[in-house]
Parts: structure tokens; sequence; C-alpha cells
């Protein structure tokens, strides 16, 4: 039988966690927001760029990936920084589709 803690979590205050994920708790921010600006070049190239290549998500559609890319396979790439290791991927490997994500803007005007 295994310990008790790790059957019953509970957040330090001695509640249970809601498994259906209630928006009542706290939030967890795994990222902190970098304070750099947005250069003229990378903002340029968001405002000339993103209508094709951007992919605004509101969190309550399904991204089809097959008609998204094609029917290539995918790599999900998370936090992809200014966007080099991205673009050299990309650029090696044109069979395969890159989902780039990332909050950080200058990264995705840098990517772009």
């Amino acid at each position: 039988m295994p310990p008790k803690w790790r059957t019953e979590p509970r957040f330090p205050d001695g509640r249970a966690p809601d498994p259906a994920g209630s928006h009542h708790e706290r939030r967890i921010r795994s990222f902190q927001p970098r304070r750099s600006r947005v250069t003229t070049g990378q903002g340029e190239a968001l405002k000339r760029l993103w209508g094709t290549w951007g992919l605004d998500i509101d969190g309550h559609e399904v991204i089809d990936l097959k008609r998204l890319f094609d029917g290539l396979p995918v790599v999900l790439e998370i936090g992809f920084g200014m966007g080099e290791a991205t673009a050299q991927m990309a650029a090696a490997d044109p069979d395969t589709g890159i989902l780039a994500a990332d909050v950080h803007t200058p990264g995705q005007g840098n990517l772009l």
C-alpha cells in the first residue's frame, strides 16, 4: 500500500486539489516575463509576417495539426528564446512541421 501522502495530495493549507482544474486556485506561472524591448526590425517582422506564420490561440479551440501542417509530422518547441535553433531545425528538415511557442515577443519577432 503506498504512503498516504501519495494517494491524498494536499495543498499547504490542507485543501485537496480539484482534479477538474478549478480556476479558483492560484495560477502557477512557470516563466518570468522578460523586460527587453522589441527592436524596430522585430516589430516590423511581427507586423509583416505574423498573419502568415503566427497563430493566435484563445485556449478554447483545438488546433488541427494535420490541416495546419499539410499532414507533415510535427515537432512542438516550447520556449524557443530568440529562435536561432528553431530556424536551423526548420531549414535542416523541411519535411517536418515545427510549432514553436514562446511568450517572449522580441524572440517571436526575431524568429519571424
